[in-house]
């Protein structure tokens, strides 16, 4: 059964029972249409909302300084320590807009780029460079938006642009004492090959180590068909 809420004189609100009913209006209502006593349900019902999905697209020129920020607060700002952060293990940068550059401009590389209301909050990197294996990096969530299935998105994005191009397998590097990072990318499919490479010491692009035992490890997964 259909009912009809007259909310003002020039508006009115269709709602069922049988899909949500009136709360589930009420929270996708604006504040300002609603008012009086139920502001306060209002935002919280909001907040209760699973969030949109993010936009997935491919990064341009213009993304470069967008980018710089998101990687740096996902693995370098003490100030917004997500779980993925590196400031224990690293200082310094962790890249800056001329490597950026170089990685837009490398043929077969395609960085992603994931947006939510037109902020920038997560990206990739996968190369396509030595088929029948690409290569995934520069993955970066920003920490505001950790937890909300973004990387997860940002990552199968990549998968398929990797399969559709004839790729049968994708690898990554992890610096292999982050283990819960590890283990994030294990529950999505990607197992250790026992190949390890060092870390770029005294490359200060990369970073300024805190400790002398830093090494890669390179994880990997076998794709699906496109």
């Amino acid at each position: 059964m259909v009912k009809t809420l007259a909310l003002t004189p020039t508006s009115s609100i269709l709602w069922s029972a049988q899909h949500g009913g009136l709360m589930n209006v009420w929270a996708h209502l604006p504040i300002d249409v609603i008012g009086g006593p139920f502001c306060r349900m209002h935002r919280a019902m909001k907040a209760a909302m699973p969030p949109e999905p993010p936009q997935i697209r491919t990064a341009t020129p213009d993304d470069v300084t967008h980018l710089v920020t998101v990687v740096h607060a996902a693995y370098r700002d003490p100030d917004d320590r997500g779980w993925t952060t590196e400031a224990d293990l690293l200082g310094g940068q962790r890249i800056d807009a001329a490597m950026l550059e170089e990685i837009l401009g490398s043929p077969g590389t395609t960085v992603l780029v994931a947006e939510t209301d037109g902020r920038i909050v997560g990206c990739g990197a996968v190369s396509l460079g030595d088929p029948p294996t690409a290569t995934f990096g520069m993955f970066a969530v920003h920490p505001t938006h950790q937890g909300l299935a973004i990387g997860h998105q940002l990552l199968e994005a990549a998968e398929q642009r990797a399969a559709e191009s004839g790729c049968v397998a994708m690898d990554l590097d992890v610096i292999d004492i982050r283990t819960e990072l590890i283990a994030w990318y294990g529950r999505r499919g990607y197992v250790p090959t026992g190949a390890t490479k060092p870390f770029p010491y005294g490359d200060r692009r990369f970073g300024i180590p805190r400790r002398d035992d830093l090494r890669f490890t390179t994880l990997s997964k076998r794709l699906s068909g496109p």
